[in-house]
């Protein structure tokens, strides 16, 4: 079920995977949301999405981050999204890798994960 009129600003979100996530329900598809509630998601060699839409479809499950503590705020946060964005369309990935060593070294999660510690530094 798709988070829907749902205020995903600064949120982490997710997105299923079928058919892969019906067998495993933990694998989805990640994207985080800047101050704007616009969404961006790797979606796969040299290209970010960041047009507000998720590459498998919208996100089921939202996790909403509290920065009221975060020195620099909403512009940290906007800016940290967009420093990861560009270093991943410059980023080259390995899909056959990632399937065969069973953790993505970069791709999906990672740029996710990449944006939020640029948020915290």
């Amino acid at each position: 079920m798709p988070v829907v009129n749902k205020d995903l600003s600064y949120c982490i979100v997710w997105s299923p995977l079928p058919p892969i996530t019906w067998i495993l329900p933990f694998v989805g598809h990640t994207g985080i949301a800047d101050s704007a509630g616009i969404v961006s998601d790797f979606r796969g060699p040299y290209f970010v999405g960041d047009d507000g839409r998720m590459a498998f479809g919208a996100p089921t499950r939202a996790l909403k981050i509290d920065i009221k503590d975060m020195e620099g705020g909403a512009e940290r946060w906007d800016l940290a999204i967009e420093e990861a964005n560009e270093v991943y369309r410059y980023t080259k990935t390995n899909k056959y890798e990632c399937i065969t060593n069973h953790v993505p070294r970069n791709g999906i999660t990672h740029s996710t994960a990449l944006s939020l510690s640029l948020s915290s530094t």
